[in-house]
Protein backbone atom coordinates (compact mmCIF):
# COMPACT_ATOMS: atom_id res chain seq x y z
CA UNK A 1 0.00 0.00 0.00
CA UNK A 2 2.80 2.39 1.08
CA UNK A 3 4.73 2.04 -2.52
CA UNK A 4 1.06 2.64 -4.43
CA UNK A 5 1.21 5.94 -2.34
CA UNK A 6 4.18 6.80 -3.17
CA UNK A 7 3.96 5.74 -6.95
CA UNK A 8 0.16 7.46 -7.10
CA UNK A 9 1.38 11.08 -5.35
CA UNK A 10 4.71 10.85 -8.25
CA UNK A 11 2.55 10.31 -10.71
CA UNK A 12 -0.01 13.26 -9.86
CA UNK A 13 2.31 16.41 -8.67
CA UNK A 14 4.06 15.38 -12.40
CA UNK A 15 0.67 15.98 -13.28
CA UNK A 16 -0.94 18.55 -11.62
CA UNK A 17 1.52 21.20 -13.90
CA UNK A 18 -0.43 19.73 -17.18
CA UNK A 19 -4.20 18.87 -17.33
CA UNK A 20 -3.96 14.78 -16.84
CA UNK A 21 -5.17 11.96 -15.61
CA UNK A 22 -4.22 10.78 -11.70
CA UNK A 23 -4.86 7.85 -9.88
CA UNK A 24 -7.67 9.78 -8.26
CA UNK A 25 -9.57 10.17 -11.70
CA UNK A 26 -8.94 6.49 -12.34
CA UNK A 27 -10.40 5.33 -9.21
CA UNK A 28 -13.16 7.22 -9.51
CA UNK A 29 -14.05 5.71 -13.62
CA UNK A 30 -13.23 2.20 -12.13
CA UNK A 31 -15.44 2.77 -8.55
CA UNK A 32 -16.37 -0.81 -8.36
CA UNK A 33 -18.23 -3.27 -6.09
CA UNK A 34 -14.60 -3.98 -4.83
CA UNK A 35 -13.53 -0.21 -3.82
CA UNK A 36 -17.32 -0.11 -1.82
CA UNK A 37 -16.28 -3.00 -0.15
CA UNK A 38 -13.03 -1.46 1.49
CA UNK A 39 -14.70 1.79 2.11
CA UNK A 40 -13.64 5.52 1.65
CA UNK A 41 -9.63 4.49 2.79
CA UNK A 42 -8.90 4.13 -0.56
CA UNK A 43 -10.01 7.15 -1.55
CA UNK A 44 -9.03 8.94 1.12
CA UNK A 45 -4.97 7.43 1.03
CA UNK A 46 -5.42 8.60 -2.54
CA UNK A 47 -6.69 12.37 -1.39
CA UNK A 48 -4.39 12.14 1.05
CA UNK A 49 -0.98 11.24 -0.50
CA UNK A 50 -2.19 14.20 -2.77
CA UNK A 51 -4.88 16.76 -2.26
CA UNK A 52 -4.23 18.67 -5.64
CA UNK A 53 -5.31 15.78 -7.63
CA UNK A 54 -8.78 16.21 -6.38
CA UNK A 55 -8.49 19.47 -8.30
CA UNK A 56 -7.27 18.00 -11.52
CA UNK A 57 -8.98 17.57 -15.10
CA UNK A 58 -8.28 14.96 -17.15
CA UNK A 59 -7.15 15.88 -20.81
CA UNK A 60 -9.92 15.58 -22.97
CA UNK A 61 -13.20 16.30 -21.07
CA UNK A 62 -11.50 18.54 -18.41
CA UNK A 63 -13.50 16.32 -15.82
CA UNK A 64 -12.25 16.86 -12.27
CA UNK A 65 -12.92 13.28 -10.28
CA UNK A 66 -15.50 15.35 -8.19
CA UNK A 67 -17.36 15.61 -12.18
CA UNK A 68 -17.00 12.33 -12.74
CA UNK A 69 -18.40 10.36 -9.32
CA UNK A 70 -21.28 13.27 -10.24
CA UNK A 71 -21.72 12.04 -13.79
CA UNK A 72 -21.60 8.26 -12.25
CA UNK A 73 -24.48 9.28 -10.32
CA UNK A 74 -26.60 11.27 -12.46
CA UNK A 75 -26.78 9.50 -15.60
CA UNK A 76 -27.21 5.98 -13.53
CA UNK A 77 -30.73 4.98 -13.81
CA UNK A 78 -30.27 2.11 -11.32
CA UNK A 79 -27.44 3.34 -8.44
CA UNK A 80 -27.36 0.62 -5.26
CA UNK A 81 -28.38 1.97 -2.08
CA UNK A 82 -24.72 1.34 -1.14
CA UNK A 83 -22.61 3.28 -4.42
CA UNK A 84 -25.26 6.39 -3.62
CA UNK A 85 -24.06 6.12 0.16
CA UNK A 86 -20.67 5.89 -1.00
CA UNK A 87 -20.52 8.44 -3.36
CA UNK A 88 -22.53 11.01 -1.05
CA UNK A 89 -18.65 10.61 1.15
CA UNK A 90 -16.58 10.94 -1.92
CA UNK A 91 -18.46 13.93 -2.78
CA UNK A 92 -18.21 15.73 0.85
CA UNK A 93 -14.34 14.56 1.02
CA UNK A 94 -13.45 15.86 -2.02
CA UNK A 95 -15.35 19.18 -1.73
CA UNK A 96 -13.38 19.70 2.28
CA UNK A 97 -10.11 18.84 0.33
CA UNK A 98 -10.06 20.94 -2.27
CA UNK A 99 -13.19 23.38 -2.45
CA UNK A 100 -12.87 25.38 -5.29
CA UNK A 101 -13.16 21.66 -7.51
CA UNK A 102 -16.76 22.94 -6.80
CA UNK A 103 -16.79 26.07 -9.36
CA UNK A 104 -14.19 24.13 -11.66
CA UNK A 105 -15.56 23.65 -15.29
CA UNK A 106 -15.38 20.53 -17.82
CA UNK A 107 -14.27 20.99 -21.76
CA UNK A 108 -18.16 22.18 -21.91
CA UNK A 109 -17.95 24.38 -19.18
CA UNK A 110 -20.31 23.14 -16.96
CA UNK A 111 -19.31 22.43 -13.09
CA UNK A 112 -20.68 19.20 -11.25
CA UNK A 113 -24.20 21.18 -10.17
CA UNK A 114 -24.81 21.66 -13.95
CA UNK A 115 -23.67 18.02 -14.63
CA UNK A 116 -26.55 17.06 -11.92
CA UNK A 117 -28.72 19.57 -13.00
CA UNK A 118 -28.57 18.94 -16.83
CA UNK A 119 -29.08 15.04 -16.45
CA UNK A 120 -32.27 15.55 -13.63
CA UNK A 121 -35.62 16.64 -15.14
CA UNK A 122 -37.21 19.19 -12.59
CA UNK A 123 -40.34 17.18 -13.21
CA UNK A 124 -39.03 13.71 -11.71
CA UNK A 125 -38.47 13.61 -8.03
CA UNK A 126 -35.45 11.72 -7.23
CA UNK A 127 -34.32 12.25 -3.64
CA UNK A 128 -30.91 10.92 -4.33
CA UNK A 129 -29.93 13.35 -6.86
CA UNK A 130 -31.98 16.42 -4.78
CA UNK A 131 -29.69 15.94 -2.06
CA UNK A 132 -26.85 15.69 -4.47
CA UNK A 133 -27.66 19.20 -5.94
CA UNK A 134 -28.37 19.97 -2.02
CA UNK A 135 -25.30 19.33 -0.71
CA UNK A 136 -23.32 20.49 -4.72
CA UNK A 137 -25.15 23.84 -4.35
CA UNK A 138 -24.74 24.75 -0.47
CA UNK A 139 -20.87 24.19 -1.30
CA UNK A 140 -21.13 26.49 -3.91
CA UNK A 141 -22.55 29.28 -2.57
CA UNK A 142 -20.43 29.14 0.39
CA UNK A 143 -17.17 28.84 -1.97
CA UNK A 144 -18.85 32.08 -3.96
CA UNK A 145 -19.35 33.98 -0.75
CA UNK A 146 -15.81 33.53 0.34
CA UNK A 147 -14.34 34.56 -2.78
CA UNK A 148 -16.70 37.34 -2.90
CA UNK A 149 -15.63 38.35 0.37
CA UNK A 150 -12.26 37.92 0.41
CA UNK A 151 -12.07 40.06 -3.19
CA UNK A 152 -13.87 42.90 -1.06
Amino acid sequence: MKLLIRKATQYTLSSVHHVSITPLNIAIVFLSKHMIMYGIDIIQTLVNACIASVGVADLSSFYTPLHQIVMRNAFSEITLEKIYQFSLKVIQLFIKAWPDVLIMKDADGHTPLDIVLNATPLHTHNTRMNHVVEILSKSSLDIYQVNHLSRN
